[in-house]
């Protein structure tokens, strides 16, 4: 905890937490209900559930009149004339439910589902920092979490990144104990590739092949059942003809394709196209993404061949590179942030990191991206037009935090508890039985 900020947390009545937790939410459901967008219609300032209608409930729609979601024709027919996301099948078929009612009805059941997921994404993280008082920490976490502009974004776009940061949350959690429970949760963090593809490289890495297999056979069984149905509708020619055309056309698409035109994203190839000012060769998207992973992996692969087992600080820090390895190597928004505030309270809670300046850092620089007011629209707004300098450092702000906590973490990993600053080890005094005195070389948790 940072120093007279648990004192002076405790001096907070519980029920003002929980009190700030049901006034935000008020306001959160009143905001997006207020600000709806009607789809067919595009105003900047009505963007409320447009991503739910354009990621969940039109493409479920499609699937269930017997289209694919994937192709041209769905484009045509859908109100906002846009495309289908690339989530995976499994993706499409497990928010298949809000497709079975209207729009409006639909609307509200997701909001429900949000809260649900919002309730088990704050009792994971209650769950994993081991509380004097799991009741308070629940509101006082909950609260946090509502309070931050990721969630905003998120709840007022009607995003997938709850139910995906509950997934990625439970798969690294749960991946030694419980690697079923692990690889399902995995199966859920992949309804973005985004996610599950660097976390189950990074999971890898540290040994947890088995909820990989698990959760890659889960995701794959069930989007080849989806993309056999809609085969079977369309063709198997036209679906990957159509399927082509839809990633070059998202590609494409100025929300995606120009970082120039999207202050949104958080990750560190936005940062390299404003400082080219255009677009750089495609090739280099995958160029950094890999080197990136192919960093993390080796920090991470690096532990498994330590004579002592990692020690509880090192395996935070550990958590800590996955998700920001995961969230600056590739396409990642603002509300993606949301995922962050999890090893961000490990590290604040974690009393066996010594070192305190680099944790205080990393949770400075998580809690800035969680905050950061310079990247939105009514602040870039007042800067210059977009393309100038000043929107530039503005819109880069957020990545370029995101960068330098990935940059502590790594450097942690690498040379925290490695060769040559290792617990010195202790010797055993127990000489019971004539056994012989022994090297204990574990490391206390």
């Amino acid at each position: 905890m940072f120093p007279g900020g648990k004192k002076l947390l405790d001096q907070v009545p519980t029920f003002v937490f929980l009190l700030g937790c049901i006034v935000l939410l008020i306001l959160h459901i009143g905001n997006v209900f207020a600000k709806v967008h009607d789809p067919g219609i595009w105003e900047e300032k009505r963007r409320g559930f447009v991503d739910f209608h354009n990621a969940i409930f039109f493409p479920g729609k499609f699937l269930l009149e017997g289209g694919n979601p994937y192709g041209t024709e769905y484009v045509s027919q859908q109100p906002d004339q846009r495309g289908y996301p690339l989530f995976p099948p499994h993706s499409l078929l497990m928010h298949l439910p809000f497709a079975l009612a209207s729009i409006e009805v639909s609307r509200h059941l997701y909001v429900i589902f949000q809260l649900i997921m919002l309730i088990t994404l704050i009792g994971l993280i209650v769950n994993t920092l081991e509380m004097a008082n799991p009741t308070r920490g629940y509101w006082m976490i909950g609260l946090l979490v509502l309070s931050t502009i990721p969630f905003y974004m998120h709840f007022h776009l009607g995003q997938l990144t709850l139910q995906i940061a509950v997934g990625a949350i439970a798969a690294i959690r749960y991946a030694k104990a419980r690697p079923i429970l692990s690889g399902m949760a995995l199966a859920i963090a992949a309804f973005k590739p985004q996610f599950g593809v660097p976390i189950a490289l990074l999971m890898l890495a540290r040994g947890d092949w088995k909820p990989v297999l698990l959760g890659g056979s889960f995701a794959t069984l069930i989007s080849f059942g989806v993309i056999g149905w809609i085969a079977m509708q369309v063709g198997p020619d036209k679906f990957i003809a159509d399927l082509r055309q839809n990633y070059f056309s998202l590609d494409q698409h100025p929300e995606v394709g120009s970082a120039l035109e999207n202050h949104r994203r958080i990750d560190l190839y936005p940062v390299a196209e404003r400082l080219n000012r255009g677009p750089l060769p495609s090739w280099t998207k995958i160029a950094t993404t890999l080197s990136m992973l192919a960093i993390a992996t080796i920090a991470i692969f690096r532990r498994l061949r330590l004579p002592n087992p990692a020690p509880r600080a090192t395996r935070n820090w550990e958590t800590t590179l996955i998700l920001l390895t995961t969230i600056a190597c590739v396409y990642h928004s603002f509300y993606d942030a949301i995922v962050l505030v999890w090893p961000a309270l490990l590290l604040i809670g974690d009393s066996n990191i010594h070192k305190r300046w680099p944790k205080f850092l990393v949770v400075g620089l998580i809690i800035f991206v969680c905050y950061n007011g310079f990247s939105l629209n009514f602040f870039l707004e007042r800067v210059g037009r977009d393309g100038s300098a000043a929107w530039l450092v503005a819109a880069s702000t957020s990545s370029l935090a995101v960068i330098a906590a990935w940059s502590i973490a790594l450097w942690q990993c690498l040379f925290t508890n490695g060769p040559g600053s290792q617990a010195k080890p202790t010797v055993s005094t127990n000489s019971s039985h004539g056994r012989r005195p022994h090297l204990n070389r574990s490391s206390s948790l």
